[in-house]
């Protein structure tokens, strides 16, 4: 199906970071030999459904974690397919409020995990967002992404940049990132938003490698899939060569 779901373990935690659209997720989990009871924390990276629709059964599995999301990851979320409008925001009301963590702006977990948000930056901005609407006041408007947030994992002189649909633009994410630690991570991982879901349509050649351009400027090593899109990401390996990999369903990479 259409969504992401990372199981991530580090030295000090075992990790949900999203759970793509249905509880397909947990039948991938099991055939990879995935414990996800053992799971001790989840984090959503924004509210939309390819990236939550499974967490509910997530938190019927495991009883324990607590899942990291933005507040307004809970929020009602839209977007304007060729059918019409569809809702694509989270179940909320079926989360137990209880072991949710509404993240700020800046969320320090311990010394391995920080999530941050507030990417204000807009260079290489996807027309692919442009059919996302949010609910404001009881009306449609532009989604913002504010519901977006990001994951540094840091263990060791490693850091890992995880981001989940990039939708604030990956390059905006690593300035966000550069401003916060003055530095630039060794491994960025996530979709880049570079397709369209609903129309199957591409960013531009011409701006997907501009942005590929100003990421191999970048001291980085690169996963990417999902919202990337296979036009894109057969763009971006072109400027990237073998610092850029395909992140894909099943695949285990040891960072």
């Amino acid at each position: 199906e259409h969504g992401l779901s990372l199981y991530l373990e580090t030295r000090g935690h075992r990790v949900l970071f999203d759970a793509g659209t249905t509880a397909l997720f947990e039948q991938n989990a099991r055939a990879l030999g995935v414990d996800l009871e053992q799971v001790d924390l989840a984090i959503l990276s924004h509210g939309h459904r390819d990236h939550g629709g499974g967490m509910v059964r997530f938190m019927e599995l495991n009883r324990k974690a607590r899942l990291y999301l933005r507040p307004q990851a809970l929020e009602p979320h839209f977007s304007q397919k060729t059918q019409g409008l569809a809702q694509v925001g989270v179940e909320a009301d079926r989360l137990p409020r209880e072991r949710l963590v509404l993240t700020g702006d800046l969320e320090q977990i311990d010394g391995e995990l920080t999530l941050f948000a507030r990417v204000e930056g807009r260079r290489f901005w996807s027309d692919s967002n442009s059919n996302l609407m949010k609910e404001e006041a009881g009306a449609l408007v532009p989604d913002d992404f504010t519901h977006e947030q990001d994951l540094i994992v840091t263990e060791g002189e490693k850091k890992i940049l995880i981001a989940g649909c990039s939708h604030n633009g990956v390059a905006n994410i690593l300035d966000r990132y550069h401003q916060l630690t003055g530095g630039w991570p060794d491994v960025v991982v996530g979709g880049f938003h570079l397709l369209s879901p609903g129309t199957g349509r591409s960013v531009p050649a011409d701006q997907v490698r501009q942005l590929g351009e100003y990421l191999a400027s970048l001291p980085c090593r690169y996963l990417t899939g999902h919202c990337t899109g296979p036009e894109a990401y057969d763009v971006l390996k072109e400027v990237l060569g073998d610092r850029l990999e395909a992140l894909t369903t099943g695949g285990v990479w040891e960072l």
